[in-house]
Parts: structure tokens; sequence; C-alpha cells
């Protein structure tokens, strides 16, 4: 959220209204502040440089190999809104998050892949179902869970946006 409310705070000074997110990814098998999760920095390699998509892949497919061949992960998302100068975070309970927004990480990639999206070819639902393998109207077992934090979320933007 912290990143959310920096970015809301200097595209504010633009605009009269701000939306942002930011969103980082942690394996649960993992303690949080084990050098290995990802957290913010998704995309940058240990030594610093911007990985491609297929780097990404290798290297959590790596990572999820060393955790078994599959680790369930999440993202946890902050949002942030600035009005009028003025700046508001949200972030739903981790541990909500947690539940409602897992999903397994694979070793194996699928063979489809989303351009800009790498790791989707790594992701599947707690069933072992390849992201890349759900179409466009199926709907995971999981957005069940998901539309309870979405409405949440919506309730919080139109209060701080001031809509009606």
């Amino acid at each position: 959220m912290e990143n959310a409310m920096r970015k809301a705070k200097w595209y504010g000074q633009f605009a009269d209204r701000v939306i942002s997110e930011d969103s980082g990814l942690y394996f649960l098998d993992l303690p949080l502040r084990d050098p290995r999760q990802p957290g913010l920095f998704i995309r940058r390699a240990a030594d610093g440089h911007e990985m491609t998509d297929e780097e990404m892949i290798e290297h959590y497919a790596r990572l999820v190999e060393s955790l078994g061949g599959r680790s369930v992960a999440c993202y946890l998302d902050g949002y942030a809104v600035c009005r009028d100068g003025k700046v508001y975070g949200y972030m739903e309970d981790a541990r909500q998050q947690r539940q409602a927004a897992s999903f397994l990480m694979l070793a194996k990639p699928h063979p489809g892949r989303h351009p800009g999206w790498p790791l989707d070819s790594l992701s599947a639902d707690l069933q072992g179902r390849y992201w890349m393998d759900f179409s466009g109207d199926e709907r995971m077992p999981e957005m069940e869970l998901r539309q309870a934090a979405k409405e949440k979320l919506l309730a919080f933007l139109y209060d701080k946006l001031g809509i009606e």
C-alpha cells in the first residue's frame, strides 16, 4: 500500500483524482523475510536487471522446483486514491488476501504464453489447472472468494473519489 500511496501522491500533483495500485508476489512456503521472496520486485533479478518474460519463467520455475515442484503463492495488493491533494490508502488484511487470492505456482511451465504476463505460464488454480487453460468467460473456482474483496475495494474507491 505504501508504494501505491507514493504513486498516488506524485501523480496527484497533475490531476484532481488519481487511483494507483501496487502488488507484491509472495510464496506462502517461504518466510516473509526470506531473500527469495519476490515481494515488490517481481521482475527484478538478484543482480538488479529487469528480467525478460522467459527469464522470469525460468527463474520462478527453478524457485518453485526448489520448493518441491509446486508452491502456494499470492499477490498482496495495495491501493491508493489521491483526491484534491489528500492521499488515502487501502489494503485488505494480508491474511484475508492470502485466503481469497492464493493460487499454485508450478515448476513445469505451460507451453502457452501471455506476453507481458509471464507468470501466467506457471500459475494454476488450487486444483492444479493452469491459468492458461481457462477460457475468457470461464471462472476459476477461487473467483467467488475474490468477489467480496472486490466489493470492499469498490466501496473504498467510491467513497474516496466522492462518487455516489
